[in-house]
C-alpha cells in the first residue's frame, strides 16, 4: 500500500499462483460380489422394546417414623380415614377441609377456600405459630365420585390452585425456623 501525493492510498494488485490445487476424486473399484445372502437375525425381542406391568404383593406397612402430616379431606371420606390411622400410629395429623369461610376447628384442623391464596397464607402462619407445621403434605381434593359432574371453575380450584397456592410458603418458613 502506498500512499500518492494528493493523500490517496493505492493498492498493489499480487498476482496469485496459477498452479490448480484440485482434490482429484478416488477410482471407483467394483466391489465383490456376495457369494451368498446375508444371514439377517430376525429376533423381534432384540429390536423392539415392550413395556410390561408386573403385579407385586401390596403390603400395608405401619409408618415408623414420628411426623407432622396435613390432609386436605377429600368428600368421600378416604382423608378422614388415612387421618383415622394416621392418629392410630401416632403421628401429628392436620385435616384441612374446604368451605366458603377460613378458621381453625377444634381438633387441629382448618377449613380453607380453595381458591383464595390469603386462606393459604394465614394456614401457613397459624400452623408455625403452633408449632405443628407439616413435613408430609397428602393432597385430596381432586377426588371425586366416579361420574360426578363438576364444573370447570371447581375443578381448577379444588386440582390446580389449591396444589399451587398451598405450598407457597413452606420452603422459606420452615428454613426460617431452623436459623
Amino acid at each position: 500500500m502506498s500512499q500518492t501525493p494528493q493523500g490517496e492510498f493505492r493498492y498493489r494488485l499480487i498476482p496469485l499462483s496459477t498452479q490448480r490445487f484440485w482434490i482429484e476424486p478416488d477410482k471407483v473399484q467394483p466391489a465383490a460380489t456376495p457369494t451368498s445372502e446375508p444371514q439377517v437375525e430376525r429376533d423381534d425381542d432384540k429390536w423392539f422394546y415392550r413395556r410390561v406391568w408386573k403385579t407385586a404383593p401390596f403390603t400395608l406397612s405401619p409408618v415408623k417414623e414420628a411426623s407432622n402430616w396435613m390432609i386436605f379431606s377429600d368428600s368421600l371420606g378416604l382423608g378422614d380415614k388415612i387421618a383415622a390411622q394416621l392418629k392410630a400410629n401416632k403421628q401429628a395429623v392436620i385435616v384441612v377441609a374446604q368451605v366458603p369461610v377460613y378458621k381453625p376447628v377444634k381438633g387441629g384442623g382448618y377449613t380453607v377456600r380453595p381458591a383464595v391464596r390469603e386462606d393459604y397464607d394465614a394456614l401457613v402462619g397459624d400452623c408455625f405459630k403452633s408449632g405443628d407445621a407439616p413435613w408430609k403434605i397428602l393432597h385430596l381434593w381432586s377426588l371425586v365420585k366416579d361420574g360426578a359432574n363438576v364444573a370447570l371453575e371447581e375443578t381448577l380450584e379444588r386440582s390446580f390452585y389449591s396444589p399451587l397456592f398451598s405450598p407457597r410458603h413452606w420452603p422459606i418458613r420452615i428454613l426460617r425456623t431452623w436459623t
